[in-house]
């Protein structure tokens, strides 16, 4: 699976995906239901590390990607419109329910970083 992307947009996936490689773990709230754009310590998950602070409300906690957007409009900066929106989608199955990042995570400390760039098509 391959998404096009501008090299706007692939710097604003890297700086997330570097973020949360750092963070070395999902942003789970104390009930353990699932990953939240803004959980306990600060931690992100990956959407959440693109949302401006400033634009972040604790409303969005449960919303998938798409209904974010319905929401609260323009938040994920970067990639507005729906053509970005199975991308936006994927990223965030991929860290929120522990698929491959997790698994990876385990041998390479880049694991996101690195499943961004097999993932994406800069142009």
């Amino acid at each position: 699976m391959s998404y096009v992307v501008t090299q706007e947009q692939y710097e604003i996936l890297m700086k997330a995906a570097k973020a949360l490689d750092e963070q070395g773990v999902r942003s789970i709230g104390p009930d353990n239901r699932g990953c939240l754009y803004r959980g306990p310590d600060d931690n992100k998950c990956f959407i959440g590390h693109i949302i401006p602070d400033e634009e972040y409300d604790v409303e969005m906690e449960d919303l998938c990607v798409a209904d974010l957007i319905d929401t609260f409009g323009n938040v994920v900066k970067g990639f507005e419109g729906q053509e970005n929106l199975k991308l936006l989608d994927h990223l965030q199955d991929h860290h929120d329910f522990g698929r491959l990042w997790k698994r990876e995570r385990g041998d390479n400390p880049n694991a996101m970083q690195d499943y961004v760039k097999r993932i994406v098509e800069v142009v």
